[in-house]
């Protein structure tokens, strides 16, 4: 289908007038483009982090359209923090839409504490008593409800209360997740499953404890509260087969199904009439991810998850559970304020020095040896500060272990690069980035070392 599909745009077949595709379809043989319509512009998805090559798919097609002088269109209801700057630059022109398609309500927004509810003892399992009534209260008016959690899986941890034992990956620096459907603790990384264990690895013991919760334990707690709901999971493990996506959206969409529990998946881009009602089982996890873009990220997913309620004449409704329920990002987003959102946020990338005032360059260099891996990141990392000793505008941090420092047997290294483009050419930056890698692989004790980028 792909050779079709490319052959079709090479010979500029009718049928490849209008052509719909993901991140690869920027690689097609255009012959003569005139529209580049980039939707949902904001999604993380469109950075391929691997394999290479490493591009960022909505910065590369502004790059394609550009080349052919052809019009660019990004679409989105929450806009990504580099393209509302280039707005604000009058780089790019603004069309902004005050009012809901055929002029639907906006959902209602609820925020729900779950300090407070543990406190009261309001809580089963993962869910309040309000959560509880409004799911009940919604299906009794028989719409349907769409729950998000962003863990798939039964459980992130499985600890003994004995030993305080974590069973981890032996090829990564991760837990392993239980999976109850299977039985099996895996590794969301590489991969790697093992029986679930009777008897704790350390000392024997038989008291496991889960910590946390997935996907497939909010399903069975649903199916204890609501026994005769009909409930599906909508994760990367029920999604696996053919045909798996496709079934449960279907079975949705025709009301099979009552309660769809799901990952980011179901987060964006589903348009269902029926739905009256959206949970986000914990919106914390998202916000206290360690990376500069996670505020933005969780005010665009919280948003995009609350915009598939009530997407007809009834209105919908949102309760969003979260132990910080001050938190400058829920209040954003309670109030659907994306100015607000938009101006702590590049406030804040100022003062730091984050994208979209530096272009960042990370490269990370991998081994299986841990010795080698850090003199191989020490050694590059003080070529680059050697090289850029004179230089204005460029900073070099690192080399720094990552979040997780190994995966498949290989420890991973950080070195990051900001460059300010108005001081420095990130042309000029690149190439003596290369001209220290040639170096670096010249010295037998490193040309094992694998050498990435990934460029911000």
């Amino acid at each position: 289908e792909r050779v079709e599909v490319w052959n079709n745009v090479l010979h500029n077949h009718p049928k490849a007038q209008v052509v719909v595709g993901v991140r690869s379809s920027v690689y097609l043989p255009f012959q003569n483009l005139g529209l580049v319509v980039i939707d949902e512009e904001h999604d993380s998805s469109y950075r391929q982090f691997d394999p290479a090559p490493r591009l960022q798919a909505r910065d590369t097609a502004i790059m394609l359209s550009s080349s052919f002088e052809a019009h660019t269109l990004l679409g989105s209801a929450t806009p990504s923090v580099e393209s509302m700057y280039n707005v604000k630059q009058q780089k790019y022109g603004f069309a902004y839409l005050g009012e809901r398609y055929a002029n639907y309500m906006p959902p209602l927004i609820e925020i729900i504490d779950l300090k407070d509810k543990q406190h009261r003892k309001q809580m089963t399992g993962h869910f309040s008593d309000a959560l509880i009534k409004a799911i009940e209260q919604t299906l009794s008016e028989g719409r349907q409800v769409l729950l998000y959690q962003n863990r798939r899986g039964y459980a992130p941890i499985v600890q003994c209360t004995h030993c305080g034992t974590v069973p981890q990956c032996p090829h990564c620096d991760v837990s392993l997740t239980f999976h109850q459907g299977s039985q099996q603790l895996r590794c969301h990384y590489c991969g790697y499953s093992i029986p679930m264990y009777k008897t704790c690895v350390a000392c024997g013991s038989i008291d496991l404890k889960t910590k946390g919760v997935g996907t497939e334990q909010i399903s069975k707690e649903l199916s204890e509260l609501f026994p005769n709901a009909r409930i599906d999971r909508m994760d990367q493990d029920t999604t696996n087969g053919k045909y798996g996506y496709e079934k449960i959206l279907s079975d949705f969409e025709q009301q099979e199904t009552q309660i769809l529990v799901g990952t980011q998946m179901i987060s964006k881009g589903l348009d269902f009439e029926n739905i009256g009602l959206v949970g986000v089982m914990n919106a914390d996890a998202l916000i206290h991810s360690p990376d500069y873009r996670a505020y933005e990220r969780s005010f665009q997913l919280l948003l995009q998850v609350s915009g598939r309620a009530g997407r007809s004449a009834q209105r919908g409704k949102v309760l969003i559970q979260t132990y910080n329920p001050q938190h400058p990002v829920i209040q954003q987003v309670l109030q659907n304020d994306f100015k607000g959102m938009y101006q702590n946020q590049i406030e804040e990338r100022q003062s730091f020095s984050y994208p979209p005032f530096v272009q960042m360059i990370k490269i990370t260099l991998k081994h299986t040896n841990f010795n080698r891996t850090n003199e191989g990141a020490e050694w590059f990392a003080n070529a680059l500060k050697e090289a850029f000793a004179s230089k204005k505008g460029i900073e070099i941090l690192g080399p720094e272990f990552p979040l997780i420092s190994r995966i498949r047997n290989e420890y991973l290294k950080d070195v990051l690069v900001k460059v300010k483009p108005s001081e420095l050419s990130i042309h000029h930056t690149k190439e003596q980035i290369k001209r220290i890698e040639t170096s670096f692989q010249s010295i037998s004790n490193f040309r094992t070392i694998r050498v990435s980028y990934l460029i911000d």
